[in-house]
C-alpha cells in the first residue's frame, strides 16, 4: 500500500489532470444537447460525482436544447466548480506544483462525496414509492451500478484524504514568536484575521446549502421533510436538517484533514492552543459549539467560542506563489458576469 501511495503522491499532476479530462468530456457533451442515456458510457470513467444545487434557484440553472427535442435544464453551479478543478490541475502544473490552494479547495469537497451518495441512496433505495418501481425497474441492475459508484467514491476519497495530508504535512504555520491568545502561554502561532473567519462562514455556509439542499429538493424526500415539520414546526424542523447536514460537512472536513474548504482558500488550518496537533475530540467540540445561538458573533472579540470551548483556534499558514492567480480572478469575473446575466434575465430586464 505504501508503494501506491507513494505513486500517487508522485504523480498528483497526472491523476488530477485525467480526472479534468474526464470531467471536462462530460461538460462538453452536456453543452452539446445530446440525450443523455449516450452520457452512460463516458460516465463509466467518470469520478467526479457531485452536483451543487443551490435550492433549484432559477439563478443558478441554464437551458439546453436537445437533439431529441427535450430540454436540459441544469444548475451551473457543478460545472463552475469542474471547470475551476480543471483550471486548477492546470495551474498547479505550470507553477511547477507550487500553487495548491484552489487544487486543495476542490479534494476537500471531494471527502463530501460519499456522504451524499449515501443519503441519496438511502432515499433512493428506502424512501421512494412503491409506484416508482415499475415494471422496467430492474433492482439487481441498479444495485450493480450503485455498487460500482461506491468503489469510483471510495477511490477519489481516498486518493483526496491522501493528497491533502501530503500537502497539510508539508505546509508550515506561520509562528509570531510572540503570546498571541491570551491565557495560553504556548500558543505563538498567528490566527486567522476576523475578515478571514467571516470568508471562511460565507463559503463554507454557501457549500453546505448547495451540495445538500437536494435533499430539501428531491421529490424523493418530500414525505420525510413532511414528517419532520409535522413533528417539529416548519422553522425548527429546517433548523435540525440544517444543523445535521452542517455537522456532516465540518466533521468529515475537519476532521479528516484539519480544514473546512474555505480554509483551503485562505491558507489557514486548525491546531490546539497547545501549538499542537488538533484532535478529532477537538473538531467535534468545535462543531457542537457552532450550534451554541450567536457563535458566529463570538468572533468579533476574538477567538470565539468554538475555539476556546474547544481548545482550538484556526492560524495562518505560510503563503504559497500568487504569480497564476490572475486565471482565478478572470475565472470569478467570468461566473460574477453570468449569475449577473442570470439575474437581470429573470427579473425581465431584457
Amino acid at each position: 500500500m505504501q508503494k501506491i501511495n507513494r505513486w500517487l503522491i508522485d504523480h498528483i499532476f497526472e491523476v488530477s489532470a485525467y480526472l479534468s479530462l474526464t470531467t471536462l468530456l462530460l461538460i462538453v457533451l452536456t453543452f452539446s444537447g445530446m440525450d443523455h442515456s449516450l452520457f452512460v458510457y463516458p460516465n463509466i470513467f467518470n469520478f467526479i460525482a457531485l452536483e451543487l444545487n443551490f435550492f433549484e434557484f432559477d439563478i443558478f440553472r441554464l437551458e439546453i436544447d436537445r437533439e431529441d427535442g427535450y430540454i436540459t435544464s441544469f444548475s451551473y453551479l457543478g460545472i463552475a466548480f469542474k471547470i475551476l478543478f480543471i483550471l486548477a490541475t492546470i495551474v498547479y502544473k505550470i507553477s511547477d506544483h507550487k500553487q495548491t490552494k484552489i487544487l486543495k479547495f476542490c479534494y476537500s469537497i471531494f471527502l463530501i462525496v460519499p456522504a451524499i451518495t449515501f443519503i441519496h441512496h438511502i432515499g433512493f433505495f428506502v424512501l421512494l414509492d412503491e409506484v416508482y418501481y415499475n415494471e422496467d425497474f430492474n433492482f439487481t441492475k441498479e444495485i450493480l451500478f450503485s455498487l460500482f459508484l461506491f468503489i469510483k467514491i471510495f477511490i477519489l476519497t481516498y486518493i483526496s484524504y491522501l493528497y491533502l495530508n501530503h500537502w497539510q504535512k508539508n505546509t508550515a504555520n506561520l509562528n509570531s514568536e510572540k503570546l498571541t491568545v491570551k491565557n495560553f502561554s504556548k500558543f505563538t502561532l498567528t490566527p486567522a484575521s476576523s475578515a478571514q473567519r467571516f470568508v471562511h462562514l460565507i463559503i463554507d455556509s454557501f457549500l453546505i446549502l448547495s451540495i445538500f439542499s437536494f435533499v430539501g429538493t428531491s421529490f424523493i424526500y418530500r414525505d420525510l421533510l413532511g414528517d419532520v415539520e409535522e413533528i417539529f414546526g416548519e422553522r425548527f424542523g429546517l433548523w435540525i436538517l440544517v444543523v445535521f447536514f452542517s455537522s456532516i460537512y465540518y466533521l468529515i472536513t475537519e476532521g479528516l484533514v484539519k480544514g473546512s474548504p474555505a480554509k483551503f482558500i485562505t491558507q489557514t488550518t486548525i491546531v490546539n492552543l497547545n501549538n499542537e496537533k488538533v484532535s478529532f475530540t477537538n473538531i467535534i467540540g468545535r462543531t457542537l459549539c457552532r450550534r451554541i445561538p450567536f457563535d458566529a458573533f463570538s468572533f468579533l472579540g476574538q477567538p470565539g467560542w468554538h475555539d476556546t470551548l474547544a481548545f482550538s483556534t484556526v492560524v495562518k499558514q505560510e503563503k504559497e506563489p500568487s504569480k497564476y492567480n490572475w486565471i482565478y480572478i478572470i475565472y470569478f469575473v467570468l461566473f460574477l458576469g453570468l449569475l449577473i446575466y442570470r439575474i437581470l434575465e429573470e427579473n425581465h430586464f431584457f
